[in-house]
């Protein structure tokens, strides 16, 4: 417990700050869906290499081929490269309709804004996140009866954004901000990753969808391993 040492508090005064407060609960929450995913999704598959978190990027040029684009997690996965974005429930929208049902929503976009420019030659200031900026979404679903497990859905199959003041090219590129889920899980969604990685890989076969690089600074910070460098 190195920070809890240097900072002079205990766990129980860690836990006492996050109940009290809950933009600190939403962002240790975020943190922690984040890492659950990570150790005990993909980490814990031996399928999967090169599982590093990518920087973010400040400018997506929707035109170029060549852009980076984001990801919360990127890994090797037969050989192929791909980038999942890490989303958790709107917690005030989950709705428990008994029987192990459950409704509610979440948040699909970026935290920051950054300019982005269209097939039509506009451009735009948004956190929204594009269709082929990443290869899946994975949604915490903590919020449906407190335990930890994940629906993930390709890129290509969530909602686009049909806000009236965009171009035809802007919602043809933007992913709305509110995507709808609920459980017992319904399309787009599954509850496991690996049948729909294996869907993309016979996608790109086809050049029906995106091909991913590893971000540079995702791609240094890796070890002489292949694994990443957590110094």
């Amino acid at each position: 417990m190195v920070y809890l040492d240097k900072w002079g508090i205990s766990l129980d005064e860690l836990d006492a700050l996050v109940a009290e407060s809950s933009v600190l609960r939403g962002m240790v929450y975020g943190f922690v869906a984040e890492f659950k995913l990570r150790t005990d999704v993909f980490e814990s598959d031996p399928r999967i290499i090169n599982l590093v978190k990518p920087a973010d990027s400040n400018r997506v040029n929707h035109r170029d081929k060549t852009k980076r684009m984001k990801g919360d997690l990127n890994f090797t996965y037969r050989n192929q490269q791909f980038k999942v974005e890490t989303k958790s429930l709107d917690t005030a929208s989950c709705i428990d309709r008994g029987d192990g049902r459950w409704g509610g929503t979440f948040q699909c976009n970026g935290s920051d804004k950054r300019e982005i420019e269209f097939d039509d030659g506009t451009t735009l200031e948004t956190n929204l996140l594009l269709f082929g900026q990443f290869d899946l979404v994975a949604v915490s679903l903590f919020g449906f009866g407190e335990h930890w497990h994940y629906a993930f859905a390709k890129n290509s199959d969530l909602t686009g954004s049909t806000w009236h003041r965009y171009t035809p090219a802007q919602q043809r590129a933007l992913i709305a901000s509110s995507q709808k889920i609920c459980e017992p899980l319904e399309w787009p969604f599954r509850s496991e990753p690996w049948s729909l990685l294996d869907e993309i890989i016979e996608e790109r076969a086809r050049g029906v969808a995106p091909e991913q690089t590893m971000d540079q600074e995702a791609a240094e910070s890796l070890d002489e391993h292949g694994e990443l460098d957590r110094k």
